[in-house]
């Protein structure tokens, strides 16, 4: 067991890790096509995290990072639900069971602390701390893949980025969604 959480737990956050967020995808997915219901995925991205890093150091990006996954993890409270570190300052957030206004709901909690909680040194005047987060959900017969399902929920996040950071962004609302940019 205690190997199994080394193995699955971000170091950094003590969130899980990608490993065990493909694991949990693959199994929500496949539990999805036998059974009527819905999984909602949140992409949650830190905004302009490099110039922050840049600017206080990698221990101070560190202690933000934590308190992100903090945030992130108070939102994510029902037993199957999943928040974990995708790499960088990018996590994920798996909602089985959770159709599109609930994950929007959470998403926006997940901002609205973030905005207001924002992890920066008191005695500077720094800009806020955000985040950007894009929301899909899938049902049994749309989209036809997990990976169409996570595709879409990337591609919510980066319209939330390109309307100006500090946003959730739903694909279900994007009329064209726009490719990421290199």
């Amino acid at each position: 067991v205690l190997l199994t959480n080394l193995t699955q737990t971000d170091s950094l956050t003590g969130l899980k890790n990608r490993r065990a967020l493909d694991e949990v995808l693959q199994n929500e997915w496949a539990r999805l096509q036998r059974h009527d219901g819905c999984l909602s995925v949140l992409f949650v991205d830190a905004d302009n995290f490099k110039q922050y890093n840049d600017r206080y150091g990698h221990a101070q990006g560190d202690v933000a990072l934590i308190r992100l996954a903090e945030c992130i993890n108070r939102h994510v409270r029902r037993r199957g639900d999943l928040a974990a570190r995708y790499g960088g300052e990018e996590f994920v957030v798996v909602l089985p069971d959770t159709d599109e206004t609930g994950a929007v709901r959470i998403a926006e909690a997940i901002r609205r602390e973030v905005e207001h909680d924002h992890p920066t040194p008191p005695s500077q005047p720094v800009p806020p701390f955000t985040v950007s987060i894009g929301c899909a959900t899938g049902r049994r017969s749309r989209p036809s893949s997990l990976e169409e399902l996570t595709n879409l929920a990337d591609l919510a996040l980066y319209e939330a980025k390109r309307k100006g950071r500090n946003g959730v962004v739903a694909a279900v609302d994007m009329v064209e969604p726009t490719q990421p940019q290199s």
